[in-house]
C-alpha cells in the first residue's frame, strides 16, 4: 500500500514540473445547474498533454419541461467517463467521446406509482475551457469556466414500465451545460 501511495504522489507532483512542453495536471469540476435542480455533480479530471480523462458522478431532478413524457417526476443519477482532445493544449476548444451508466427513477404523478430503469449511453461532446487565472509563469491555472454540450445515444431502456402506462425513454439525448472547475 505504501508503494501505491508513494507512486501516486510522485505522479501528481511530476505534473507540476513538466511545464508547458508537457502540460499535465489534475482538475476538479462541478455543474452548478445540477445543484439548482436538487442534484449533485462532481468530476475528477487528469490531463496529460492535450488529452483530458474525466470520471464523474451526477444526479438531477429533471424539470417536466425537459421531458418528452408529461405527468412524471424524474430523478436521473449515474456516472460517466470522458476522453477529450484539447486543440490548444490547456484552454480553448476541445472535443471528445463519452460513455455513461445511469439510473432513471420515474414517479407517475396521477397515481404516485414509482418505477425505475437503467441506461447505458455513449456520445460525443464539444466545449471551451476559459481560465480566469494564470500561474506565476503566465500559464492558465486555477479557476475556469467550461461551457460544453453533448449528444448521446441511450441503449437501454426503451421504457420504464408502469401498471397502466409506460415512460418512454428517448434514445437520443442532448445536454448543454456550464461546469466550474479548478486546475491544480
Amino acid at each position: 500500500m505504501k508503494k501505491v501511495i508513494i507512486g501516486l504522489l510522485v505522479l501528481i507532483s511530476s505534473g507540476y514540473s513538466w511545464g508547458q512542453e508537457r502540460p499535465s495536471a489534475w482538475e476538479i469540476e462541478a455543474d452548478p445547474i445540477a445543484y439548482l435542480l436538487n442534484g449533485y455533480s462532481i468530476h475528477g479530471i487528469y490531463q496529460i498533454k492535450r488529452i483530458r480523462l474525466d470520471a464523474g458522478v451526477y444526479g438531477i431532478q429533471v424539470p417536466e419541461g425537459f421531458q418528452s413524457n408529461k405527468g412524471y417526476k424524474l430523478r436521473n443519477e449515474g456516472f460517466g467517463l470522458k476522453a477529450q482532445y484539447l486543440f490548444n493544449g490547456i484552454n480553448g476548444f476541445y472535443a471528445g467521446v463519452d460513455a455513461g451508466y445511469g439510473k432513471l427513477r420515474a414517479n407517475l404523478q396521477e397515481t404516485n406509482e414509482q418505477a425505475s430503469g437503467t441506461s447505458i449511453s455513449t456520445g460525443v461532446n464539444v466545449g471551451y475551457k476559459l481560465f480566469l487565472q494564470k500561474d506565476k509563469q503566465g500559464n492558465p491555472n486555477g479557476f475556469y469556466l467550461n461551457p460544453w454540450m453533448g449528444l448521446s445515444y441511450n441503449f437501454y431502456p426503451n421504457e420504464v414500465k408502469f401498471a397502466n402506462r409506460n415512460y418512454k425513454n428517448d434514445h437520443l439525448g442532448f445536454f448543454p451545460t456550464v461546469h466550474v472547475g479548478y486546475r491544480f
